[in-house]
């Protein structure tokens, strides 16, 4: 994935969950609306890390790492 794309998708994903925050009713012990909310920002959680970890190219650390050990026996 494109790191440009990522960074915009991150962004407009933080936005979208400053945004929705103090619109979720996430307190008012366990009903729908809390539910709702509970799951809303675990996923919008998801989306962010998702992206965090292509922006600070976790996997290409490792694969590089990986490489290393391979070629040094």
């Amino acid at each position: 994935m494109n790191v440009r794309k990522s960074i915009l998708y991150l962004v407009c994903a933080l936005g979208m969950l400053l945004y929705a925050l103090p619109r979720l009713e996430v307190g008012n012990g366990l009903s729908l609306p809390t539910i709702f909310g509970v799951i809303w920002i675990g996923v919008a959680l998801l989306i962010i890390a998702a992206h965090l970890r292509v922006v600070l190219r976790v996997d290409n650390e490792y694969h590089e790492k990986d490489q290393y050990r391979h070629m040094n026996g």
